[in-house]
């Protein structure tokens, strides 16, 4: 009879507890899959007020130096409101698996997400030194092109293209070309017939159809001048 009556009392008193409450929500962590390299990616952050009263809420991310950015970090918002926070994985950053924590606190209550996401490299195919290397050769002109892909992904087959003068004059092909010496790179070797003596130009134009999705599309141009005695 004692044990039940300790047991009643022990009932009685864990009911009349009361537990606050948290004065806002935040979604679950935040997962960026898988983002191509150079791209960059946002999602949203919800941040819920549930408190009874406005409230402010200061927002951060660590640690220094990941490539994710967020566009508020102190915001206030009104009872039972909410607020969206923009959180962005940057287009600079590198290939590779990456980690990071956002801190959301008002008042003593603090509330970490966890950001993850995997940047997934991109082939990027250039030139080798100073090539183009253009020599007249009687009556024809060659041009020398050394061609590598400087990134860790295997950039697929595309083709290219040879201006004289501004004006279109030859396309070639570029094949497969891996992700590590030596197959990561390739020599070509074109020709036209010569112009007319005096100033002239060459364009190259690598992946001129771009073909190919890269990590850097600004460097797959080139220029060289040469004269015809």
């Amino acid at each position: 009879m004692k044990s039940l009556y300790m047991c009643f009392i022990g009932l009685f008193l864990l009911s009349s507890i009361s537990y606050a409450a948290d004065s806002f929500e935040v979604r679950a962590d935040l997962d960026f899959g898988n983002v191509n390299q150079g791209t960059g990616k946002t999602l949203p952050l919800k941040v819920t007020n549930n408190s009874g009263a406005i409230m402010q809420v200061n927002a951060s991310i660590g640690p220094a130096g990941v490539p994710f950015s967020i566009n508020l970090t102190s915001m206030t918002i009104g009872d039972d409101d909410s607020a969206i926070i923009g959180v962005s994985l940057r287009n600079d950053a590198l290939p590779g698996s990456l980690l990071a924590t956002i801190r959301i606190a008002s008042g003593n209550e603090i509330k970490k997400v966890q950001l993850t996401g995997n940047v997934v490299p991109l082939p990027d195919i250039t030139f080798v030194g100073l090539t183009p290397v253009v020599q007249v050769q009687g009556t024809t002109v060659d041009v020398l092109l050394k061609i590598i892909n400087s990134s860790t992904a295997i950039s697929g087959a595309t083709s290219g293209e040879l201006l004289l003068d501004g004006t279109a004059n030859q396309k070639f092909i570029i094949p497969q070309l891996a992700a590590t010496f030596p197959n990561n790179q390739v020599t070509l070797n074109l020709s036209f017939p010569k112009p007319a003596s005096g100033p002239h130009s060459i364009q190259v134009k690598l992946d001129s159809g771009n073909i190919i999705v890269e990590a850097l599309e600004n460097n797959n141009v080139r220029n060289q001048p040469f004269t015809i005695p």
